[in-house]
């Protein structure tokens, strides 16, 4: 089965034929869907505060989510939310207030089994 998908993040099967086989088949379709979806998905991110710098322990400023043209960023408190041209402008405006870093999400490498207690 081929799926069109275009810049605006459309999901269209690519000919009649299939779309009535997606319709027929919720189970392909789920299966399609979310294989796209992870596809499609944001990367995120978060802006932390480096602990290399003044202070001596690292929190995280604020969350991000990075899309093929903007990244929108929030904090925790809801207090700060923004959109930037991209996770790096997000992170050039707060660097000049605060000794920031860029910190990617990688849902790889650990678990829940793995999570960190405060």
């Amino acid at each position: 089965m081929t799926v069109d998908h275009d810049d605006d993040h459309n999901l269209a099967p690519a000919n009649n034929g299939e779309q009535q086989t997606l319709a027929n088949d919720h189970e392909t379709f789920n299966q399609l869907l979310t294989k796209y979806v992870t596809y499609a998905a944001p990367r995120l991110f978060a802006l932390c505060q480096d602990p290399f710098g003044k202070d001596a322990e690292g929190w995280v400023f604020a969350w991000g989510a990075a899309f093929d043209d903007r990244a929108v960023v929030f904090s925790h408190n809801g207090k700060l939310t923004g959109i930037f041209n991209s996770a790096d402008s997000a992170l050039d405006l707060f660097s000049r207030t605060k000794n920031l870093c860029l910190a990617w999400t990688d849902p790889t490498i650990c678990d829940q089994s793995d999570a960190i207690t405060t």
